[in-house]
């Protein structure tokens, strides 16, 4: 009787071996949980590197307003001019 050479396993990338059944290979795609960093100090670097989103926000809609006060103020100088 013949028998079969065992199939070495193929390695994705993220060092997974996906279970391969001739057909369909499950879990060639899982990816490994991202790391969160929780600890305050690293927070508080992490917001000063990338800004704080309540500030970012905050900043955000200042411009709005801004931009929404020189339009108006745009618009009542050009119907004031036509008058």
């Amino acid at each position: 009787m013949a028998t079969r050479k065992k199939k070495k396993p193929t390695f994705v990338p993220s060092g997974i071996t996906p279970f391969d059944t001739g057909k369909v290979k499950m879990g060639i795609n899982y990816q490994k949980p991202r790391y969160v960093e929780y600890d305050p100090d690293m927070l508080e670097i992490q917001k000063w590197m990338i800004g704080d989103p309540v500030k970012l926000r905050r900043d955000y809609w200042i411009n709005v307003a801004y931009m929404a006060a020189v339009g108006l103020a745009l618009l009542v100088v050009i119907l004031q001019g036509s008058v």
